[in-house]
């Protein structure tokens, strides 16, 4: 049984004035998960390094990195009318920080599957705060051998996979020192539906039609295969373990019967499988 204490909850804000509205949600953002999306790191202890993990500069780097990603740093609310999408305000109580006491070993961990692992190492970030509509949380817990779980909990509204990633990753290079990637693109308004419909641009993959005009003329016809026909095609197939599916038996013959009958011309068209 891992046991965990919380030692210290803290807000971290950010270390500059943000932008103080609301940020639009597209119909995308509406349809994912309104829920936090949890995830883990762990590292294993670095010797005796008095600088290893630094409560302190891990929140003024969380500071700096939720300037850039200032929505993170505000509450998401539903509009003001039924008709009227939610929204994510980007000023507001920040990050939720979490530190837990030293509980358990690395070691320890390992043996627990990896979803148990992360649930138990992560308890800190299911914090009720983090179901009020914080963009985001961090807990961080430090274990007795000297190792650290990192616990990120992005809410899903508020950034996507790859959006929760550029956030660690620019985190960690602002702890670093490091250059700082390509600022995100917050604006969600260009999802919009415009009114009227219109084309800003010319989309030259729907003007390159390569289609000729006439259609080649060509012959249809219904197959019917008796069961002893498909038992016969099942029966033929080799180095197949499993059983065999009707549906792939009668594919692979049909597959096999087209390529027979174009000959040569086959090589001079582009198949797909």
């Amino acid at each position: 049984m891992v046991e965990v204490e919380i030692v210290e909850s803290d807000v971290v804000v950010p270390s500059e004035v943000t932008p103080n509205h609301t940020l639009w949600l597209s119909n995308l953002d509406l349809l994912v998960a309104r829920s936090h999306t949890p995830t883990v790191y762990f590292y294993r202890p670095n010797g005796h390094n008095p600088g290893f993990f630094s409560v302190q500069a891990l929140k003024q780097s969380l500071a700096k990195a939720l300037v850039i990603f200032y929505p993170l740093a505000g509450r998401l609310h539903a509009g003001p009318t039924a008709a009227s999408r939610s929204g994510a305000p980007v000023r507001g109580p920040s990050s939720s920080w979490h530190d837990p006491n030293p509980c358990s070993t690395c070691s320890g961990l390992r043996a627990l599957r990896g979803d148990a692992a992360a649930s138990r190492a992560q308890s800190g970030a299911r914090e009720p705060a983090l179901h009020l509509g914080l963009g985001s949380g961090a807990p961080v817990t430090f274990f007795k051998c000297g190792g650290v779980c990192l616990g990120v909990a992005v809410h899903h509204t508020a950034a996507d996979g790859l959006g929760a990633l550029h956030f660690v990753n620019a985190w960690a290079d602002i702890l670093r020192g490091a250059e700082l990637p390509a600022p995100p693109f917050l604006d969600r308004a260009l999802l919009r539906a415009r009114r009227p419909p219109a084309v800003l641009f010319d989309h030259a993959e729907y003007s390159q039609n390569t289609r000729s005009a006439a259609t080649p003329p060509f012959d249809s016809a219904i197959l019917r295969l008796s069961k002893d026909q498909l038992n016969f095609l099942k029966s033929t197939a080799v180095g197949s373990q499993k059983r065999l599916s009707t549906f792939k038996a009668v594919v692979a013959h049909v597959w096999r019967a087209a390529c027979e009958a174009r000959g040569s011309a086959a090589q001079k068209l582009p198949l797909c499988t």
